[in-house]
């Protein structure tokens, strides 16, 4: 498995499976992955390689709710061949305050910090893409990009220098990538459905499960 030490430039590419909603039609677990590339060029020629091999144009998105067991494992593949760390939580959504149940963003930003903070605040530098979500936040300090910088700066007194973009999944092959690995672990939890975390299970770092039936908050 890769290793990043503290001068190393990264990328992290994150995405989520499952959904952030509280209905009787949503799902039960929300899932947050991420995987750490140190050349994103790389695997950007991987999955076009990929792409090619499949007939598909470029113009193509890999989309893992959507695409048949055979396209997923061979996208999961490529996360073993890059040798990209890969970093999950999932939270338990019937055990969610109702407070956070009515603010689906700051669930989410709060869900991204459990998962990425730990990593981050022991870098020097990192460059964060995230899908580009239709949510937003109004008030500056709670958005995304605003609520890493300041855990990081104020409770964690990190040096880290984050950049934050935001991609349309479209055109990025990491987001796209993420997106896969997210939802593999989303699968083996929500559906017991194990084939693609065992194609990923090499490079799981961590992952934490919020909230989880049967134990105590």
């Amino acid at each position: 498995m890769a290793r990043y030490g503290p001068s190393t430039p990264i990328t992290v590419y994150l995405d989520e499976s499952g959904d952030l909603g509280f209905s009787r039609a949503t799902s039960t677990y929300l899932t947050l992955a991420s995987i750490t590339v140190s050349r994103p060029r790389a695997l950007k020629r991987a999955v076009r390689n990929l792409k090619q091999s499949l007939g598909y144009s470029r113009g193509v998105e890999f989309k893992a709710r959507k695409d048949r067991w055979e396209v997923r494992r061979r996208l999961l593949g490529l996360v073993v061949e890059q040798g990209l760390g890969i970093r999950a939580v999932s939270v338990y959504k019937p055990r969610v305050y109702l407070s956070l149940q009515g603010n689906p963003n700051a669930l989410y930003n709060y869900i991204t910090g459990v998962l990425l903070i730990p990593q981050f605040r022991e870098l020097s530098a990192v460059r964060l893409v995230v899908d580009r979500r239709e949510l937003k936040v109004a008030r500056a300090p709670f958005q995304l990009d605003g609520y890493l910088a300041f855990r990081l700066e104020c409770e964690e007194q990190a040096a880290t220098r984050l950049t934050v973009t935001h991609e349309d999944s479209l055109v990025s092959p990491g987001v796209q990538v993420a997106d896969a690995v997210a939802n593999a672990i989303w699968r083996s939890i929500e559906r017991r459905d194990m084939a693609g975390h065992e194609v990923i299970a090499p490079q799981l770092q961590s992952h934490r499960v919020l909230l989880a039936p049967g134990k105590t908050r």
